[in-house]
């Protein structure tokens, strides 16, 4: 009866640790994103799993990477090329 009644205590209280470590995620993450942390995190306290998925749905990349600008293709095979390339990698032709 003594370990029943323990396991009775102890499953909210690591449910409820948890719940808090999750919390504590979302908010340093959505913050780390430049979203708002604290919304976040209380949109997923009241809405729990859901809130959760819809934060993960919903964040956006930490660090986009940048796009590299075209600057020069191979007139032979459209491959996109470095600016200082003499020749093409992929189909060998000689540029100018």
């Amino acid at each position: 009866m003594g370990l029943f009644v323990g396991l009775v205590f102890l499953f909210p209280l690591l449910w409820f640790i948890l719940a808090l470590f999750i919390l504590v995620w979302v908010y340093q993450d959505a913050q780390s994103r430049n979203m708002n942390g604290a919304l976040w995190a209380v949109i997923v306290f009241f809405l729990s799993v859901i809130g959760l998925f819809l934060y993960l749905l919903v964040r956006d990349s930490p660090h986009p990477l940048p796009a590299k600008p075209i600057t020069r293709v191979c007139p032979k095979c459209g491959q996109v090329l470095d600016e200082d390339a003499k020749y093409c990698p992929r189909c060998g032709r000689a540029l100018e």
